[in-house]
């Protein structure tokens, strides 16, 4: 029997489910399989939901749940020669009544510059520069989230800009 603690839990993931398939959507890079990749884990987190230790941080611990869920995923898929999560082309951006086609064409370029020189960094740093610059989190919550110390964190976001910088400033020469 479900107690009223684990009807707050369970409101509480459903509540994350926006910011989940977010995260869920920068590993896989394609809507689809982020929105699969966000169920599988919040079902996931809802089975083990009693596990979840009251006074802990539920969205680092959920955010946990969908990157191993995520990782095995990949792993299982290499091991069976699977496919592999495949890169769709930027999101478009919608245009406002204030903005000339002009100026929505300029950021659209920016942006998609970006999007693809983000999309070429290593897991290992695309995931903490996410999760602190989209996600607005805390080093140390990155730290939770990924098992890491703070100091990796720190080092991995700094290596992740400078790699974004040298590749956004290669595409301009």
């Amino acid at each position: 029997m479900a107690s009223a603690g684990d009807d707050v839990v369970a409101d509480e993931i459903v509540d994350l489910q926006p910011r989940l398939y977010r995260f869920a959507r920068s590993l896989t890079r394609d809507a689809e399989e982020a929105s699969d990749l966000a169920q599988e884990a919040t079902a996931r987190a809802l089975g083990a939901r009693r596990s979840f230790r009251p006074g802990t941080n539920l969205r680092a611990w959920l955010f946990r749940i969908l990157r191993n869920t995520y990782l095995n995923e990949r792993r299982t898929a290499r091991l069976h020669g699977g496919p592999t999560p495949v890169s769709p082309s930027p999101a478009s951006i919608g245009r406002t009544e204030h903005q000339s086609v002009e100026h929505d064409v300029l950021v659209r370029a920016e942006l998609r510059a970006v999007l693809e020189a983000f999309r070429r960094l290593p897991q290992r740093y695309a995931t903490p520069l996410y999760l602190a610059a989209v996600e607005q989190k805390s080093y140390a919550e990155v730290a939770s989230e990924l098992g890491v110390p703070v100091g990796t964190v720190m080092s991995r976001i700094y290596r992740a800009r400078q790699m974004l910088l040298a590749a956004l400033a290669g595409e301009r020469q």
